[in-house]
C-alpha cells in the first residue's frame, strides 16, 4: 500500500531549515520517492522567533547579551 510506504519513509525525512534571521525563512523537507526515483520537496513556513530569541540551526534559542557568568 502506498500509505505504508509513506509511513516507512518517515525514518529518512531530512529537515533542512533556513538559517536566515528573517520571518520569511522556510524549512524544506526532502524525502526520496521510491516509485518514481525523484524527490518531493515540501516547503514549510517557519514562525518567527519570540522576542529575545534567535533562530540558530533552525531552532529558536535564547540569546543573552552577556553570556559570561556572574561571580557572587
Amino acid at each position: 500500500m502506498p500509505l505504508l510506504k509513506a509511513v516507512g519513509l518517515l525514518s529518512v525525512i531530512y529537515f533542512v531549515a533556513a538559517l536566515q534571521e528573517d520571518s520569511n525563512s522556510t524549512g524544506v523537507i526532502v524525502f526520496p520517492d521510491e516509485d518514481v526515483g525523484d524527490r518531493n520537496i515540501i516547503k514549510v513556513p517557519l514562525k518567527p522567533c519570540p522576542d529575545g530569541q534567535q533562530r540558530i540551526g533552525g531552532i529558536c534559542r535564547l540569546v543573552f547579551s552577556n553570556p559570561g557568568r556572574s561571580e557572587n
